[in-house]
């Protein structure tokens, strides 16, 4: 799960730095909100993988995790920066939400170690999680161009 932590972790400083929302009663915060959201379900999503079965499982589960935060990234994109005083409180609201996310990796995997099988089937299913991941994180990036 490390390759991931830090790809996420990536995300989570793109996210600080470049969160907006593209409609009128879309807001700064409300999409940071739902990427928080999106990672704290991918959180809890990693901590259910035991066996082959559920890395299989949890590995679908990203990929629409993933599809989730490439929406919140179009919303990102739509809006551009936000005021200096808005990106402040974003990013302070970020990093707390980073840091919270890395413990829960932390925890979770110092609290349980996976059988080879499930190591393996969660890496090759979740492979073409991480190509989207970094789309989103892109998404995010090109925002703050703007």
């Amino acid at each position: 799960m490390k390759f991931s932590m830090r790809l996420l972790t990536a995300l989570c400083a793109a996210v600080a730095l470049f969160v907006s929302g593209c409609s009128s009663s879309d807001s700064h915060e409300k999409v940071l909100d739902d990427a928080a959201a999106q990672l704290d379900k991918l959180a809890k999503t990693l901590d259910g993988v035991t066996d082959k079965a559920s890395a299989e499982k949890a590995a679908k589960e990203m990929k629409s995790i993933a599809d989730e935060l490439k929406k919140v990234a179009v919303r990102a994109q739509a809006l551009g920066q936000p005021p200096v005083d808005v990106k402040a409180k974003i990013e302070n609201k970020m990093g707390a939400i980073a840091a919270k996310f890395a413990e829960k990796m932390e925890a979770q995997g110092a609290k349980k170690t996976l059988p080879p099988e499930a190591t393996q089937a969660f890496a090759d299913s979740a492979k073409d999680v991480l190509p989207t991941m970094q789309e989103v994180a892109a998404a995010f990036t090109t925002a703050d161009k703007k």
